[in-house]
């Protein structure tokens, strides 16, 4: 299920079956096996599980603690095969080091210039209403009041887009004069029973990533998009293609450099108009984010994506208004 995590599961479980096929084993303690099988385990995970946080956030901090104690999982038969007291003194032990740990951590600050909060920016606008505002997502889910000084943030409690996650915080923006992403049919047909469709996603402005999400009436059932010139890897194709809130679907190409477009090629089960919102991202904020930007304190940091504007439109697509002529063979079917 996970081939690019198996490495943490595998590799100690191949130190125990080494130790177990060695044929002078039954001659040997088991608390060897075991200590050889927790030093594999800290070999391998260690040096992962040092950089989730800082990568990540604190969202993987639960997932960090399940890794700790199931790298430190071969520790329990070797405590079982010592006495009651030994016993005892290890689970008291660990007690200790858990209450004066959380002691420390709880005097010091929650984030600092050397342990930063990861704090993106974000300028949205809606290209129909021409309406703008400013998102702001800080990992603790609390605001900077730094940020307060400048504009007037309350907490969003829809989500911006189909496929946004959380509830970041937000504040009206001025409007600036930014051309919003294209969707345009090339290609619309029926074949037993099923629309394929073949449509072109641009961004106006030139960002490297753009998105279409299909409306839940859309019925898609396929989709797939890549940039031109390039050929769509049907490996990467997800043919249950997850759905967003409210049954949306939506699929995004992140190779749009030097002015490409995307080819969208899609399957649905219905040939009725549809809605679609499209999107475009590119990095950076505008010029009236340079406020925000400058008042960001110094324990808070952009992290990943980092600080990113965003142009966005809802269309309603008419596949009928472009059919392949009679006689036209039709593409391939989109593979994810």
């Amino acid at each position: 299920l996970l081939p690019g995590a198996s490495f943490a599961l595998l590799l100690p479980a191949t130190a125990v079956l080494v130790w177990g096929l060695r044929p002078f084993a039954d001659d040997r303690p088991s608390t060897v096996r075991d200590l050889l099988t927790i030093a594999v385990s800290l070999i391998v995970l260690l040096p992962t599980v040092w950089f989730l946080y800082p990568s990540l956030g604190l969202a993987l901090l639960p997932a960090i603690a399940l890794l700790i104690a199931w790298m430190a999982a071969p520790l329990l038969p070797v405590i079982a095969a010592c006495g009651l007291g030994a016993q005892r003194r290890a689970v008291g032990g660990f007690a200790v080091v858990a209450v004066i740990g959380t002691m420390i951590a709880a005097r010091q600050p929650a984030y600092s210039v050397d342990a930063p909060q990861r704090v993106n920016i974000e300028y949205a606008l809606d290209a129909d209403s021409g309406q703008a505002e400013w998102l702001i997502r800080p990992d603790s889910g609390v605001l900077p009041q730094a940020f307060g000084t400048v504009a007037t943030f309350a907490r969003r409690e829809k989500p911006l887009l189909p496929a946004s996650r959380g509830k970041p915080l937000s504040a009206p923006a001025p409007a600036e004069n930014l051309p919003a992403p294209t969707f345009t049919i090339n290609l619309s047909y029926q074949k037993d029973g099923v629309t394929h469709g073949q449509a072109t996603l641009s961004s106006v402005r030139g960002a490297p990533t753009a998105s279409v999400c299909f409306a839940p009436e859309a019925g898609l059932k396929r989709v797939i998009a890549a940039s031109a010139g390039q050929a769509a890897d049907a490996k990467n194709g997800d043919q249950d293609l997850p759905s967003a809130r409210g049954g949306w679907r939506c699929v995004t190409d992140h190779t749009l450099t030097h002015g490409r477009s995307s080819v969208v090629t899609f399957e649905r089960g219905s040939s009725a108009p549809f809605e679609v919102i499209v999107s475009d991202r590119s990095y950076g904020l505008p010029a009236s984010g340079k406020a925000l930007r400058d008042i960001r304190p110094a324990n808070a940091v952009p992290s990943q994506d980092g600080d990113v504007t965003r142009v966005f439109r809802r269309m309603m697509v008419q596949p009928a208004a472009v059919s392949a002529p009679a006689g036209t063979a039709p593409p391939p079917p989109a593979p994810g």
